[in-house]
């Protein structure tokens, strides 16, 4: 992914060094039915236990973009989305006994586990075409924020996560510059990587989280071509 990454960057920075090519502006909003899926595993400190977990969440979140545009329908553009998603919804709550023995004097961990995804930022390439499908590559960045609640103390922290973007969709465009698109988009980013704050029996021994994060979504946008 990372060859493909900088092919990318690459294209999309000889492109905006022709500026002056670029015979369309356009400005837009989008609301996209976002499908997000982030498996992962948790390392235990000393016990190097692996546990595994798949959270899925759905949300309707809206974003802004604009684009620069060339008369061949090849141009560059930009996505911000800027609301979050839940992974977890309420949370996924785990209740253990200190020792692994019921009783009284026994002390009691609720361990809460959540995360959610914020701040998608898109930079893309895009090929429009005169039948009005359109397709799309792009880097996307998002934020990705824990927000736990272990009976042993351990944060995690936020993080930010880079992926590639791909789309696909039609465009339906009036004379007077308005259009309206659909679409299905896909963001495939990189794995997560996080360790603990709190260290175990060693100096070298943290919890550890690996999660992969992937994005799907259905979108519909509106907008205007200058």
């Amino acid at each position: 992914m990372n060859k493909l990454r900088i092919t990318f960057v690459t294209i999309f920075a000889s492109l905006l060094l022709t500026v002056s090519s670029f015979a369309e502006v356009r400005i837009g909003v989008s609301a996209g039915f976002n499908m997000i899926e982030a498996a992962g595993s948790e390392t235990i400190k000393d016990t190097n236990a692996v546990t595994t977990h798949t959270e899925q969440a759905n949300a309707i979140i809206p974003s802004i973009f604009l684009e620069l545009a060339m008369a061949n329908g090849l141009g560059v553009g930009l996505d911000m989305i800027t609301g979050s998603a839940d992974l977890a919804g309420s949370g996924r709550t785990s209740n253990k006994t200190a020792g692994g023995i019921a009783g009284e004097g026994n002390d009691v961990q609720t361990n809460t586990a959540n995360a959610e995804v914020d701040g998608i930022t898109t930079a893309y390439l895009i090929k429009t075409f005169g039948s009005g499908l359109f397709v799309k590559l792009g880097v996307s960045q998002a934020d990705v924020n824990t927000k736990e609640t272990l009976g042993t103390g351990t944060t995690y922290g936020n993080t930010s996560v880079d992926g590639m973007n791909y789309g696909i969709g039609y465009e339906l465009k009036k004379d007077s510059g308005l259009f309206i698109r659909t679409a299905v988009e896909y963001t495939d980013f990189d794995s997560v990587n996080l360790t603990g704050s709190e260290v175990g029996g060693t100096a070298s021994s943290f919890n550890r989280i690996k999660a992969d994060v992937d994005v799907t979504t259905a979108k519909l946008s509106v907008g205007k071509a200058f």
